[in-house]
């Protein structure tokens, strides 16, 4: 049996702090990727959408799995079937090898990005760090989950790092599709 249920994931004020921005972020994204006929040149426009659909993908799914914590139903999923194949003692080895492919699948994501949307850097600097902010964030969190490392709370003068980095990648996001939609006036 899969020992799983749906609640929400963090309940508490920066929680819920987090899930609005990233939720803003993607209504504003929607609204460029709407809008990219009045904010975007015909040369660049295609990219354009590409990449802030991407970017509604990105705070969409991130929105929703910060309140319902999806991971946790996947690691319960992938722990029911290690121990009913019987490959539960090698799970450090498996979890780790989810780190790396996750690596390799970002390093994947940002070789990607230089080859094909060096065109669309001057205008999305900020969504690009932001996302960039994202990215770290993810890898962090599927690292700690996993035990590979112990860096979940890792902190700076007192602040957690790793939610400064969650928050700063969805604020930086939704600041650069702002001043994009303050260009159609």
């Amino acid at each position: 049996m899969i020992n799983w249920h749906l609640q929400v994931g963090d309940p508490t004020f920066i929680g819920w702090l987090v899930t609005i921005l990233y939720c803003l972020a993607g209504v504003l994204a929607v609204k460029v990727v709407f809008n990219s006929a009045k904010i975007f040149s015909i040369v660049t426009r295609q990219k354009q959408q590409q990449f802030w659909f991407l970017i509604i993908l990105l705070t969409i799914f991130l929105g929703v799995n910060k309140q319902l914590d999806l991971q946790n139903l996947l690691i319960a999923i992938g722990r029911y079937y290690a121990h009913r194949d019987g490959w539960f003692v090698y799970r450090r080895i498996i979890q780790f090898s989810c780190v790396v492919a996750l690596l390799f699948g970002v390093g994947l994501i940002l070789i990607w990005f230089v080859m094909n949307m060096r065109i669309i850097v001057k205008n999305n600097i900020l969504a690009i760090l932001g996302g960039c902010c994202l990215l770290i964030f993810i890898v962090i969190r599927v690292a700690s989950f996993y035990h590979v490392i112990y860096t979940i709370n890792i902190s700076f003068m007192g602040v957690n790092v790793v939610l400064v980095l969650e928050l700063l990648g969805a604020l930086l996001i939704g600041v650069n599709a702002r001043i994009l939609l303050l260009k159609m006036f």
